[in-house]
């Protein structure tokens, strides 16, 4: 069970499986990724599986974001999330 968090070119990029043992950590490392953002996108693609705590993750998020910054949510990421994580 591993996940990770990058930066590149104002996207926030996640992999691996957001649950409550990873997402913690995960949120401790985007913090500072955050910051240094003054617009955002959100890729979730390559996330294997998620429960509860990665939707916390990508509240606590976007409520930073909307704080922040201007962001945007890929429709078609959200639908690939559904798809694959609400329908196991």
């Amino acid at each position: 069970m591993t996940a990770s968090v990058r930066l590149e070119n104002n996207r926030l990029m996640v992999s691996g499986d957001l649950n409550f043992v990873t997402v913690p950590e995960l949120s401790a490392q985007s913090l500072p990724l955050l910051m240094e953002c003054n617009a955002l996108q959100f890729d979730l693609s390559r996330v294997t599986s998620s429960n509860s705590a990665g939707l916390a993750l990508l509240l606590e998020w976007l409520k930073h974001a909307k704080k922040r910054m201007r962001y945007e949510l890929n429709l078609n990421l959200l639908y690939s999330y559904k798809k694959n994580f609400l329908h196991q």
